[in-house]
């Protein structure tokens, strides 16, 4: 992130065909407040989201950049140097922790195919830091 900003984000390049798929990441949330994975990206204004936070974990669908809540889970789900991963399949999203289905969804299916993210995210300037590893993506 920029030192006028209090988040960041990367994304895949060449995975805007892909349509049903689990992507998985190794986790260390270092400093900030939460961070997203992001599924069937296609630009900043269309996505799906799974957010992680110390208070929730979410399902956020967004479309020609308005954003909807499709899920709401309250709990900790900051990850330490753990497994989280996105699953996409038709119109079902799910969000998971170390192999496990915290939430999930269903979608207008409106978002058919697209690549992944990461965004990470705090209220305070340069107090976001999140370390990604093992990156893998299979089709589902």
């Amino acid at each position: 992130a920029s030192d006028t900003r209090s988040s960041g984000s990367v994304f895949l390049d060449g995975g805007y065909l892909w349509k049903d798929y689990q992507f998985n990441a190794r986790i260390d949330l270092r400093k900030g407040y939460s961070f997203s994975l992001h599924a069937r990206y296609q630009n900043d204004q269309n996505y799906l989201s799974c957010v992680y936070s110390s208070d929730f974990l979410r399902i956020e669908e967004m479309v020609d950049g308005k954003k909807t809540l499709l899920s709401h889970w309250k709990g900790n789900v900051t990850p330490q140097n753990q497994t989280v991963a996105m699953r996409v399949r038709g119109d079902s999203v799910e969000c998971l922790l170390d192999d496990r289905v915290v939430t999930s969804a269903y979608t207008d299916n409106a978002l058919k195919s697209g690549g992944i993210g990461f965004t990470t995210w705090d209220p305070n300037l340069l107090n976001s830091e999140l370390a990604v590893n093992r990156v893998y993506v299979e089709a589902y």
